[in-house]
């Protein structure tokens, strides 16, 4: 693997819900993936928004889909409604 494929190794959180200047720098670059935290929306269309608008940013930039995770583990930690 050369050097420009080590930006995929990177799975990143964000802050707020909506990408950042930052962030949409990074996802152009090729990051491999986002984290989404309660920080990131609670409501599921509007997670699903979120991914959908992450996801374009990435596929105008030339950039292979992102993998995205929450942090859900059910219970006490829920994170999307």
């Amino acid at each position: 693997m050369g050097t420009s494929h080590l930006p995929q190794l990177l799975i990143v959180g964000m802050d707020g819900e909506g990408p950042s200047s930052r962030l949409i720098r990074l996802i152009e670059r090729g990051i491999g993936g986002i984290i989404l935290y309660e920080r990131n929306g609670e409501e599921a269309s509007r997670v699903g928004d979120l991914i959908g608008e992450l996801q374009g940013i990435a596929r105008r930039a030339g950039q292979p889909p992102l993998i995205i995770a929450v942090d859900q583990e059910h219970g006490p930690v829920t994170r999307i409604k």
